[in-house]
Order: C-alpha cells, then structure tokens, then sequence
C-alpha cells in the first residue's frame, strides 16, 4: 500500500526442551497459517516439514491462526499469532497438552524432554514418596483402608508393588498410570501436575481392583 514501507518476515515452530532451548517440532505432522485475506490465493498455507517455516512479504500487520496437526491423526491444536513488526525479531511461547498420547507421540515428545510418569528416581525410605515422573511419585501405604484387605499383609504388599513400579522401565510407565486413572476411586488420592511434570498417588487410597489391576500389570511387566 501506498506509503507503508513492504516487510518480509517469516515464522517456525519449534518445541521447547526442559532447559528452554529448541528442538524439533516433529510431534506435529503439518503446520496450516491462515493468513489476512488479502494475501488472496496465498491466505492459506500448509507446511509439512519442521520447522514448518513460512516466509512472506507485506505492509501491514494482522492476527494469523495457526493450526498444528499432530502425527498419527491426532487431534488438531489451534492458536492465534500476533504478527507486528515492533522488535526485529520475537518468540511466543504456547502451552500444548496432549490427552492420552500413542507410542509414536510420546517417543517424539520424549525428545524435548521428561514425560509426566515416565522417569522413575528412588527413595530409601518406605514411607516417602517414590517420585513417579519428573517430581511426583508411590506412597506406599501408611495406613489401612476401610474396606478390602487390611492387616500388615496387604501394608507388605502394597510396599511390595511399590518397590516394584520402581523397576518398571520408562517406556511403559504411561499405561501404568493409566490404569491407575481408569480404576481410581473417590477417596483416591491423586496428584497429577502437568504444567510441573508429577504425578502422586496414594497406594492406600486405591480401589482394590486397581490394585490387582497393577499388580498384574507390573507382574506382566516385569517378566517380559
């Protein structure tokens, strides 16, 4: 337009590792901008390969939505990008929480860092916590339950099914905590802290069948 000074800009979408830096954006399939209309045929545009770059040319600035399609068909997050031309350059960060993630998701997401409930740490103390995930964990029971199974037995073998989900490996740490979300009751004692990586639950304060649930899972688990 007449009197506007033409900007060429450009934007890329990369994921954020645990120390702030970027990586690869490869969780997500493509990268669809719908840009001002008056871009006209080129209003909209579809990236198929990170870090899904799109270079332009124009005068004015405007709100463009982006939307990023996951890999395996998974479902679509949209967010709205501010584009001015204020700083020379400039970084936006936005929050994406996957929901029940497949195997090939989590083994891409694992590149930029911890996955909630996958890296297990290790306390010596049976009455702490064992961190299950970045920052959360198992306790082991400190008291009985009002129902099911009571008495030192089941105290050792809620300690034991402790001490064994911290054998399971990384990879199949997702499902575990799954099953305890699928089969977990209204007295459950449950922590599950995305935004810092934890996930906390109270052995103790399980149903019974989720208990035999993870029994059989790390059991399973174990001798594979």
């Amino acid at each position: 337009m007449e009197g506007f000074p033409m900007r060429k800009w450009s934007i890329k979408i990369f994921l954020l590792d645990e120390h702030g830096d970027e990586t690869a954006a490869n969780i997500f399939s493509s990268a669809e901008y719908l840009l001002h209309e008056s871009f006209g045929d080129r209003a909209r545009q579809v990236k198929n390969d990170p870090p899904f770059r799109i270079s332009e040319e124009g005068w004015g600035e405007f709100e463009m939505r982006i939307n990023l399609h996951t890999m395996d068909g998974g479902r679509e997050h949209s967010f709205v990008h501010d584009l001015n031309f204020a700083q020379a350059r400039y970084d936006i960060k936005h929050v994406v929480a996957f929901k029940k993630p497949t195997t090939s998701q989590i083994t891409a997401l694992r590149l930029s860092g911890p996955i909630p409930g996958e890296e297990i740490a290790r306390k010596k103390t049976a009455g702490d916590e064992t961190p299950m995930g970045s920052g959360g964990g198992v306790a082991p029971p400190a008291k009985k339950r009002k129902s099911g199974f009571g008495g030192k037995d089941k105290l050792e073998s809620l300690e034991r099914l402790a001490e064994e989900i911290k054998l399971i490996k990384d990879k199949d740490m997702y499902e575990l905590i799954e099953i305890i979300n699928d089969n977990k009751g209204d007295e459950s004692q449950i922590t599950n802290d995305l935004e810092n990586g934890e996930f906390t639950v109270d052995l103790c304060t399980l149903p019974d069948k989720a208990i035999q649930l993870l029994q059989q899972y790390v059991e399973e688990t174990l001798s594979r």
